[in-house]
């Protein structure tokens, strides 16, 4: 997906819904979300998989002050042994600090987590990787990375089909607008995104969604004191959000 489509949210959610149903007894495969933003620049040390694995668990603060206490092999054996699904969120956080072929290299590390394939055995393991759709100039460039240049037997049947997130529909910015601004009418909301030049464009991002829904009182104060509301005045701000994100 582009910037601000909810990579990360989809991921975080597929792994909520897949534990809840795991604890209503469905069998489903075990959800193990890994942050690749953790790694970053570290990536140009030529990680191998127990070391990324472990910067990972180390640099998770939501683990706590005391750190995590499940290792790499345990994380490993946990795909090996139970089929777990393992979600690598933000490839591009890591290949964007490096060159084309350290960067293959570090997708071949990744590879790694998945057992091999034994003949007449189902696969063992699953794995979801997001990135974000500009990093690969083409989709040939995209095919031969994630097949690792055709190299380590790596065919396009051992995956899925890739999912492309799409930008809102205008019934879906709305259905957010209702939720998030429980005060307001939707319809009037979304009359107002209209009056204000390419702001529905910017709204069919949830990301930038989120931050119009945050501005969206500052909008009426403007239009109350008849003032002249543009483009401009929002880009400004999120503008400052993307720099401070990211």
């Amino acid at each position: 997906g582009e910037y601000g489509m909810g990579k990360t949210t989809t991921c975080k959610a597929l792994a909520r819904d897949l534990l809840r149903r795991r604890d209503e007894g469905q069998k489903v495969p075990l959800p193990i979300y890994l942050d690749l933003r953790h790694v970053g620049e570290s990536a140009r040390r030529e990680l191998v998989l127990d070391e990324i694995l472990e910067l990972i668990l180390k640099r998770s603060w939501k683990s706590g002050p005391d750190g995590t206490s499940l290792s790499a092999k345990e994380l490993i054996g946990l795909v090996e042994n139970e089929g777990a699904l393992v979600i690598w969120d933000g490839l591009d956080e890591v290949l964007v600090h490096l060159d084309p072929n350290p960067g293959q290299m570090f997708t071949r590390q990744l590879f790694r987590i998945l057992p091999p394939g034994r003949k007449g055995e189902p696969r063992r393991g699953r794995m979801l990787i997001s990135c974000r759709t500009h990093y690969f100039r083409t989709l040939r460039d995209q095919q031969t990375h994630f097949r690792a240049e055709d190299r380590d037997s790596v065919r396009p049947n051992d995956y899925r089909a890739p999912f492309l997130l799409l930008p809102f529909t205008p019934e879906q910015i709305r259905e957010y607008l209702k939720h998030t601004l429980e005060n307001q009418d939707p319809d009037r909301v979304m009359d107002v995104l209209r009056t204000v030049h390419n702001l529905q464009e910017l709204a069919e991002r949830p990301y930038t969604l989120s931050l119009i829904a945050e501005q969206f009182p500052q909008i009426e104060q403007w239009k109350v004191e008849g003032r002249r509301v543009t483009g401009l005045m929002l880009y400004r701000h999120m503008v400052l959000s993307w720099l401070e994100r990211d």
